[in-house]
This record gives C-alpha cells, sequence and structure tokens, in this order.
C-alpha cells in the first residue's frame, strides 16, 4: 500500500510539472558539477553517445520505447542530440573494451554492474567510472519509491554515490507452483505466496504430485524437473540450505561465499552442504517426485514442463508467467489443446520453519558513465546525468507506462522487468511481486569479488570448476554420499589456505566491503 501510495504522489507530481515541460527550451548556465575546476559554459549543440545491445534496436518494444524517450527528451531539449547506438551483446562489449582502453568511452552504456566489474570483462577500468554523487542523483522521493535493495543495486560498493541509473531487474530466489496440484494436496497456494513453505510442505505435495494421470503405468506428472547439474531446478532446491542458513549476511552473500572477507579465513558451511545435498537426493531416488531421467536435461526443458502442466513446481523467475499466459490464451482460443495452468510466483521452500527466509535478490540493469580523456566538461555531463535521469526516473516512468505514451504491447514488455509500482497489475502475482519489492536483496557476490585478491579469486573459480562442481554432480547421480562430498569440499578449501597466505587473501577494500554489507544488512534486518 505504501509504494502504491507513493506511486500515485509520484503521477501527481509529475502530472503538474508535464505542462512545464512542453515549455520553450531555453539552456542556462550550470555551476556545481564537481569533476573539473573549469568555468561551465552553455553548450549550443551538445550530444550524448549512448551504446548498447539490442535495448535500443527499434524492432523490439523495449527498443521502440526507448527510442520514443529519447526522441522526447530531444523534443524538450533542442541543443541536445542523443545518439542511441545498438548491436549485438558480444559486439558491444568487443568495442566498449577498446574504446575504454583509449579512454574514449561512451557517455553512458547500459548493462548490470555485476558485468561490468567481473574479472576479465570491465575489471581493469573500475578506476574509469564515473560515480554520481547523491545531491545530483534521485531526490528522496524518488530513492523511497526505489527502496534499499534498488538503491544498493546502484551503488559502486566501496565508493560514494551511485554508478548505475536503474531502468530494469530481474528476480531471482522465487520459484513458480501449479495451483491445482498444490490445492489437490490440501494447501493454498496463497497462503505459500503469502508465508512461505517448507521443505516438508514441499514433499508432501510433490508426492501427490508425482503420478500417473493418463492410466498407461507410466509416472507423466511430477514434483519438480531436475535440469542441469549447474543452475537449475534441482541444483537451486538442493541449494535452499545454504541461502536459508542461520549464518551472517557476508558468509552466504551469494549463497555459497567460501571465503570470509572480515577474517580472511576460508569457510565452508558445512552443514548447510550436508542438509541440501541429502534433501535433493532423497527427492530424486528415495521419495521419487524428480525423475532421475531428467538430470541433465535443459532449462528450457524444465520451464516448459511447469509450462505445460507436467510438474508442480519450477525455480524460475516471473518471467515464466508470461509462458504460462501464452499457454492459456492459446488454449483459450483453441490453438492449443490441454489443461490450463493456474501459475503462482512463490518464495522457494526453507528447510524448516525456525530457518530463514530464502532471499529474493533484484539484479538491476541500467546506465552508467566512464570518465573520458579529454574531459569534455561538467557543461556536458550535467546534460548526460540529465538524459539518464529523464529515462530512468521513477517519477517520471509510471506516467509513461499509465497513459498513452506506451502502446499496449510495450506495456506487456515493461511489465516483466520494470521495478515501479502499479505497473504489474493488481492479481495475486502482482501483488506478491509488489511485497517482494519491500524486502529483496542485492546481488552481493561483486562485493566478495572486490574485497579478494587476485589469488584467492583464482583460486576459487578452480575450486569451483574442479571441485564443486564434478562432486556435486556425483551427489546428483547418487554416486557418493552427501558426507563424502563434504569432505572433499572441506579438503579442497583447507589445501587453498594452506596455499595462500592469510595476509594474500583480502584487498586493501575489504574493509568497505565489510562494511557496506553489514549497514545494508542492518537495514533490512539480517545477521551480521
Amino acid at each position: 500500500m505504501k509504494r502504491l501510495a507513493l506511486l500515485c504522489l509520484a503521477l501527481l507530481t509529475v502530472f503538474a510539472l508535464a505542462g512545464s515541460a512542453l515549455a520553450a527550451y531555453v539552456p542556462e548556465p550550470f555551476d556545481g558539477y564537481p569533476y573539473d575546476d573549469q568555468p561551465d559554459a552553455v553548450i549550443e549543440k551538445d550530444v550524448i553517445v549512448v551504446m548498447g545491445s539490442s535495448n535500443f534496436d527499434p524492432s523490439y518494444p523495449s527498443g521502440s520505447y526507448l527510442q520514443a524517450v529519447a526522441k522526447l527528451f530531444m523534443e524538450q531539449n533542442p541543443n541536445i542530440e542523443v545518439q542511441l547506438n545498438y548491436g549485438s551483446w558480444g559486439d558491444l562489449w568487443n568495442k566498449v573494451g577498446v574504446m575504454l582502453g583509449n579512454r574514449q568511452g561512451p557517455d553512458i552504456l547500459v548493462g548490470p554492474r555485476e558485468y561490468l566489474l567481473a574479472p576479465g570483462r570491465g575489471g581493469g577500468q573500475w578506476e574509469d567510472i564515473l560515480t554520481v554523487p547523491d545531491e545530483y542523483y534521485f531526490d528522496e522521493f524518488e530513492k523511497a519509491v526505489m527502496g534499499p535493495a534498488i538503491l544498493e543495486s546502484c551503488r559502486f560498493p566501496g565508493r560514494e554515490g551511485y554508478m548505475i541509473w536503474p531502468w530494469t531487474n530481474y528476480i531471482d530466489g522465487t520459484g513458480v507452483i501449479n495451483g491445482d496440484m498444490v490445492r489437490e494436496a490440501g494447501y493454498d497456494p496463497l497462503e505459500i505466496q503469502k508465508n512461505g513453505w517448507t521443505w516438508d510442505d514441499f514433499l508432501k505435495i510433490a508426492r501427490v504430485a508425482t503420478k500417473d494421470t493418463n492410466n498407461d503405468g507410466k509416472i507423466d506428472q511430477w514434483g519438480s524437473y531436475f535440469g542441469p547439474t549447474v543452475d537449475s531446478d534441482g541444483t537451486r532446491l538442493a541449494l535452499t540450505a545454504n541461502w536459508c542458513s542461520p549464518i551472517a549476511l557476508r558468509l552466504k552473500a551469494e549463497g555459497q561465499t567460501f571465503i570470509d572477507i572480515k577474517t580472511g579465513d576460508f569457510f565452508l558451511d558445512k552443514d548447510a552442504f550436508l542438509k541440501g545435498f541429502t534433501w535433493i537426493q532423497k527427492l530424486v531416488y528415495e521419495e521419487k517426485v524428480i525423475p532421475a531421467e531428467s538430470i541433465g536435461a535443459s532449462t528450457d526443458e524444465c520451464r516448459d514442463a511447469f509450462v505445460q502442466g507436467k510438474t508442480m513446481f519450477c525455480a524460475a523467475g516471473s518471467d515464466i508467467l508470461d509462458e504460462v499466459a501464452e499457454r492459456n490464451r492459446l488454449i483459450d482460443k483453441g490453438l492449443e489443446t490441454g489443461k490450463k495452468v493456474d501459475a503462482y510466483l512463490v518464495p522457494r521452500p526453507k528447510p524448516d520453519k525456525n530457518s530463514p527466509n530464502h532471499p529474493i535478490r533484484v539484479y538491476v540493469y541500467g546506465y552508467y558513465h566512464f570518465k573520458q580523456e579529454p574531459y569534455k566538461g561538467d557543461a556536458h555531463t550535467r546534460n548526460v546525468f540529465k538524459f539518464a535521469k529523464f529515462l530512468a526516473n521513477p517519477v517520471f516512468q509510471p506516467l509513461l507506462a499509465h497513459s498513452a505514451f506506451i502502446p499496449s504491447d510495450m506495456r506487456v514488455w515493461m511489465g516483466e522487468d520494470a521495478w515501479f509500482p502499479g505497473i504489474l497489475g493488481s492479481d495475486a502475482n502482482a501483488q506478491y511481486m509488489e511485497q517482494i519489492a519491500q524486502t529483496w536483496h542485492p546481488r552481493l557476490d561483486l562485493y566478495i569479488t572486490m574485497a579478494t585478491t587476485t589469488d584467492v579469486q583464482n583460486a576459487l573459480t578452480k575450486f569451483r570448476q574442479e571441485v564443486l562442481t564434478p562432486t556435486s554432480e556425483e551427489v546428483y547421480l547418487n554416486k557418493i554420499t552427501p558426507q563424502q562430498a563434504v569432505d572433499k569440499l572441506q579438503a579442497a578449501l583447507d589445501k587453498i589456505a594452506q596455499d595462500i597466505p592469510k595476509d594474500k587473501r583480502l584487498t586493501s577494500e575489504a574493509p568497505a566491503m565489510v562494511k557496506d554489507l553489514e549497514d545494508f544488512a542492518k537495514k533490512t534486518g539480517q545477521k551480521i
């Protein structure tokens, strides 16, 4: 309700401002941007270079929308030309890499901070990221609309100011359930959506859902599919113990951190891995509510099984709801046969009622800037920030979404990804997504990366590739016991600890990363 109230106030604010925006624009001198000490002058004709992938392609609804927003901005600011450049994702980063190497990066680049700052990508350009001071970012009202997780996702960890102007997000850490199958087992999907559920609840429902529906002697409906042995429905179920572990946030920042950035000690949450491995083997080989033959199936197969009504659960994000809605629409029109799926977006199950809730994370995509040589001046920077804020403003965007400015097909696209309130509608799933926005987390793996040395990062990358992944696969295929797996993981981490002295593990930025994580934990009621 609070977010909806903020939306209503936001709309009133924008309507009040809309008339004045149509008046003739007269550029004025601006003094105040802090990046150089030169007098700021009026720029009679300024050019803002924006680079993205398919984001700006007008053949897509998203690109068509963004092109229209840029056109509207230029109409209101006739002294500014916005150049939207787009191509494939690979071409984009090849070009950007060369440009950044020459310190000739674009004025605005689209992407998530995690991609840019990841080792081997933009990591070498960290110092060239131009952060936006707090006073030139969104105002307090606009920040209240965004919420703490979006704001934290827009920061450059350990620095003052903001790195990203947020545009869209992806919700991670949720699942979807088939409402009919859940009700058949005596549970209410709305209660699960509102209050969560446990492993025991999951198993009781999955037992009822797993059956032979056409009496041919073969089970054709399941609790869930497994999928690939890395980042799939099965592995996500196994890792719920890690995510719900009652330990400090910095030790489970991404479910499996493996190093304590406060002490420099390597860390394995043995209890969580043991519980998770035992749980997933039970589901597949003892209870048989997940078909063993689905281990190794593609992610698309798992998603399609849920959309087709063959599984009770899929560990997917809100985007799968659009696939369900499309199939249901085709059934209504007689273009496809089968039973419609009554899908509910829900939190992932936690080990027991006393466990912390499984965190739901928000991946924020948006726009950011780079230092350039020669620097184009604060007046140009003012124009760049002005366009970025125009594009991403959480007060302005709802107006566009609730007016004729966005055609209906674009509203569908916006509804898949946008974080601002009210755009998703008013059904149970839309209300739940509004609720998620009050408690979700930013991605936190970046903080661990920035706090650790290259030696540690390389060693842990090798550990994941050569030990964690194959050992987990052996568990999933029932080749080793959960305890044997945990022992192998601990032995490998012990070996890394022997090879890397403690004073060579953490960077000088580690204390700032710890503080950021602890500050966020306090804001959201997490264990520090």
